[in-house]
């Protein structure tokens, strides 16, 4: 449940948003006071359950290499972005420049 509290304005990277404390068996209907903190837009989209958020919880790729900033690729094209593993991208690369090379 997302609710702003504050003056209407200009999005800014620390606006808040209402999300249950315990989302663990939740109640979608409590609006107790005592089970809401205030969180930024990301947090509360990392606590989710959507895809979006269980990619971005990921710490290594499908072949086990880890997400690092020396070993991550950002992304960004319309409609789309993210991140790919730097080592993967590099071995896909080499594989396909490799099989190019042969069928030539």
């Amino acid at each position: 449940m997302i609710v702003k509290y504050g003056p209407r304005k200009k999005r800014s990277a620390e606006e808040r948003f209402w999300d249950k404390v315990n989302r663990e068996g939740e109640n979608r209907r409590c609006v107790n006071p005592d089970h809401l903190e205030p969180v930024t837009r990301r947090e509360n989209i990392l606590r989710g359950q959507s895809l979006m958020a269980h990619n971005a919880r990921k710490t290594h790729c499908k072949n086990g290499h880890e997400f690092t900033p020396e070993n991550t690729w950002l992304y960004s094209r319309p409609g789309k972005q993210g991140r790919k593993c730097r080592a993967c991208s590099i071995e896909y690369s080499r594989n396909y420049h490799k099989a190019r090379k042969a069928a030539a």
